[in-house]
């Protein structure tokens, strides 16, 4: 177990996982240099004879440039149902008060 979590294995107040590793600089300046080459590499396979190449290339150029577009999804909520909950959830949170 380690030092920063309890016996559940979540992490105590004002510690965490540490986040995904850093990448060693030079790794990036590295992977940064060949950025220009891999960029001509797309926009040669622009011209493409497969339509599928040609598409996977755009799509990752505009991703690149321009940020993935954002995705909208649809949220039904029943507010009987979330009332009810927030409610219960209130009455849980009070009875661990009178508790203790």
């Amino acid at each position: 177990m380690s030092v920063n979590r309890d016996e559940n294995g979540r992490f105590l107040p004002g510690n965490s996982g540490g986040g995904r590793p850093k990448i060693p600089e030079d790794v990036r300046e590295a992977t940064r240099a060949a950025c220009p080459k891999a960029v001509a590499v797309l926009v040669a396979l622009l011209d493409d004879k497969k339509p599928v190449i040609r598409l996977e290339a755009a799509k990752t150029i505009l991703d690149r440039a321009y940020g993935k577009p954002v995705q909208m999804q649809a949220i039904a909520v029943d507010m009987d149902e979330a009332r009810d909950l927030t409610a219960h959830i209130r009455r849980v949170i009070m009875e661990g008060a009178n508790d203790g």
